[in-house]
């Protein structure tokens, strides 16, 4: 047996038989990154563990921020109400969002307004409307700034078309708004139509359940 072989079967020995030990696993790893919040001006991760220091600069965005567990809680809301920890969070998440986009300098999916107008939309919460004005407010003629695109590598005012970082990004969230039946501020009805929340029972048939009793602590920083 060669040596790859051997470490192959090492690590694929215990192997997952049942939709139950995927949902379990599941749970003791949601439950590790709500153990990862933290609360300063609203709520925060780190980029990575250990950290140290204080909340980083993209501590919002979808990418890297606290916009990513946003889209989490839209697929728990999927198979189970949340928990109060998890309510609370999805709370502080839309209001910190809110609150920086009227001054939200990037139009980006990854960390701009594109992002923002994501997290508020799988949340179910009100502001994709400021969001939708907020992209207008930044639009050029021939797209949005693209920041990190800077001299001597690129000319001034460079454009790029990928999703992340570029003008299909707004395209996304224009989509998104579409679906939504979001409109921009003054141009009709304030409130945008965001999915239903489905509570328990209501899951897909397939779909594996994240039972709340099992995000519960068993010790400092140990799920159940």
């Amino acid at each position: 047996m060669t040596a790859a072989r051997a470490t192959a079967t090492r690590c694929h020995h215990r192997r997952v038989t049942d939709q139950q030990t995927y949902a379990d696993v599941g749970a003791a790893a949601w439950r590790w990154v709500l153990d990862q919040v933290r609360w300063d001006d609203g709520p925060w991760i780190p980029v990575s563990v250990p950290h140290e220091g204080g909340p980083p600069d993209d501590r919002d965005g979808m990418h890297s921020g606290i916009g990513g567990l946003a889209h989490v809680l839209a697929e728990i809301r999927e198979s189970r109400e949340w928990t109060d920890e998890e309510a609370a969070l999805a709370d502080g998440i839309a209001v910190r969002i809110r609150k920086g986009l009227p001054t939200q300098p990037l139009a980006t999916y990854f960390d701009g307004v594109v992002s923002d107008l994501g997290v508020l939309g799988a949340l179910g919460a009100d502001g994709s409307d400021v969001a939708i004005a907020r992209l207008g407010e930044l639009a050029a003629d021939d797209g949005w700034e693209q920041p990190y695109l800077v001299e001597p590598t690129y000319p001034p005012h460079t454009r790029i078309n990928d999703v992340t970082l570029g003008t299909a990004g707004p395209l996304l969230g224009a989509v998104w708004a579409r679906r939504y039946g979001c409109r921009r501020r003054g141009a009709g009805p304030p409130r945008c139509r965001h999915p239903p929340r489905r509570g328990r029972g209501r899951a897909h048939r397939h779909q594996l359940v994240v039972r709340p009793e099992a995000l519960q602590r068993e010790g400092p920083g140990r799920a159940r």
